[in-house]
Order: structure tokens, then C-alpha cells, then sequence
């Protein structure tokens, strides 16, 4: 199940983005995008439920833009994402991005923002082993947590984090 060793690479890819858009990056901009396609099969487990977030209110210095449609939290900046570039325009401007797994997560890697990814218990495969993009630091559910409080003591690390970070 080595993609690497197939193809016959010694070396991981690399991980320098490959992506580029105009935008520039906005000090203390931080996208962020909590859940995904409700149809996918471990769902329940990856996507965060949405009360999980009033945490990160309490971080100062900061704006949140939600990076996913459908409804958002009155605190969050609502930006138009109608096609695959208007998710780059908007990714490219982020400081930082916070996101569970999606097109959103590999968005950020692909233009070489700093990602922290929301994994969900037991995570994916994928993330295990290979550093996939050059900035990527993975927060996860303690381990046999159920959904709701895992997620909640995730989202208390993620804005203690935030709080430390010079911006």
C-alpha cells in the first residue's frame, strides 16, 4: 500500500507547495472548516459538532473565517465559496488553517499555509507517517472519548494554542 515504493521513489514527495494564487496572507486570519460530506462513511467521527467551536471565541487578536457552506456561527466571517478557486483565493489569504479533514485540509497544503489538522479519533491512514505538506500539526480526540467531549477537549487545546501564538 506504498504509492512511493511503487512508483519506484526513494524519497517521499516533495513537500513544497504547488499551488499558487495572487492573494496575500492577512495577519490573524484564520480559516477554519469543521465539518464534511455527511454521506462519508466515518463522518460521524470527522466532523465537529459546530457548539464544539465556541471555544476559539475567547481567542483574542484573531478573525475566524468559516472555510466550508451551509450554516455558520455568527462569530465566524461568511466568505463566497462557489468554486474550487474561490476556496483557494480564500485558503491563500488565511494566516492559518484549522480543519478536519476535507478538500480544505489538502487546499492549505497545496499553497503551503500552515495547517492544523482536527483528526478524528483513530485518524486516516494517510496521516500517520508521511508529513504529506511542509507545516501540518494534527490535533486529536482522546483516545476512546466520545464524539462530542473529544472533540470539546480538542477544541480547548486548539485555542490554548492559538492564545500562545504571536500573530
Amino acid at each position: 500500500m506504498s504509492l512511493p515504493r511503487v512508483l519506484g521513489m526513494e524519497d517521499v514527495p516533495s513537500v513544497r507547495p504547488y499551488l499558487t494564487v495572487p492573494e496575500r496572507v492577512e495577519v490573524g486570519r484564520i480559516g477554519i472548516c469543521w465539518s464534511g460530506n455527511p454521506s462519508y462513511r466515518f463522518d460521524r467521527r470527522r466532523s465537529v459538532p459546530v457548539e464544539c467551536l465556541d471555544v476559539l471565541r475567547q481567542v483574542n487578536g484573531v478573525r475566524f473565517v468559516a472555510l466550508q457552506r451551509g450554516e455558520v456561527p455568527d462569530w465566524m466571517e461568511r466568505v463566497s465559496l462557489e468554486t474550487p478557486v474561490d476556496l483557494a483565493r480564500e485558503v491563500g489569504r488565511c494566516a492559518l488553517v484549522i480543519s478536519v479533514d476535507t478538500l480544505v485540509t489538502h487546499m492549505a497544503g497545496a499553497l503551503g499555509r500552515p495547517l492544523w489538522l482536527l483528526n478524528r479519533e483513530g485518524g486516516d491512514w494517510r496521516w500517520k507517517d508521511v508529513d504529506w505538506y511542509g507545516d501540518v500539526r494534527q490535533f486529536r480526540p482522546p483516545s476512546g472519548a466520545a464524539v462530542a467531549a473529544g472533540w470539546e477537549a480538542v477544541l480547548r487545546d486548539v485555542a490554548e494554542a492559538l492564545s500562545s501564538r504571536v500573530w
